[in-house]
């Protein structure tokens, strides 16, 4: 929200990556419950590939998202988009980054203790969302101390991180789908 109100773009970015990670994790959830289900005449080989094919899906969308972003930081992006106060975003990256630090520790106890995973795909993902709420966070103070620009290379450089980690998505998913 706070990135939409016209904040910074930087927020926006790390909020559609944040929720990104969070439907990967639900829907991932919900295919692993699909994968235990037993095989039956309508689908002989059970459900085996589901968890692989929805990762797969959500790592093009968020390489879809990062391709547009970085286009969007690099061709269409104004100098002077910052029209507020950089309070309330920098309130937004520090809840981020507490919130996913959080998320990362408890996923990394229960993938340890259930070897799942799902669980440890979507740590790793949280870890990333740290890095990028950190960039966040240092790129909105600077602007704020009057280096505008630093908006700009901050989305194209969160951009950069969001499309390796949608091509690590896409390449652990396809490795799943080919049974490797």
């Amino acid at each position: 929200g706070i990135g939409l109100f016209g904040y910074t773009k930087l927020i926006l970015m790390d909020g559609i990556f944040s929720f990104a990670c969070a439907l990967v994790l639900l829907f991932m959830w919900l295919a692993d419950s699909m994968e235990k289900r037993r095989y039956d005449e309508r689908y002989p080989y059970g459900y085996g590939k589901i968890l692989f094919l929805i990762s797969s899906i959500a790592g093009l969308a968020v390489l879809i998202v990062a391709i547009y972003m970085f286009y969007y930081g690099v061709s269409r992006m104004t100098w002077l988009e910052i029209h507020r106060s950089h309070s309330g975003a920098m309130m937004a990256a520090v809840i981020s980054i507490v919130a996913n630090e959080c998320l990362y520790r408890y996923l990394m106890d229960e993938g340890r203790r259930h070897s799942n995973i799902i669980i440890s795909w979507n740590a790793v993902n949280n870890r990333i969302d740290v890095m990028i709420s950190f960039l966040v966070l240092v790129f909105i103070v600077l602007a704020g101390l009057g280096f505008s620009f630093t908006e700009r290379m901050g989305v194209v450089i969160i951009s950069l991180i969001m499309f390796l980690a949608s091509l690590r998505m896409l390449f652990r998913s396809f490795s799943g789908i080919m049974d490797k």
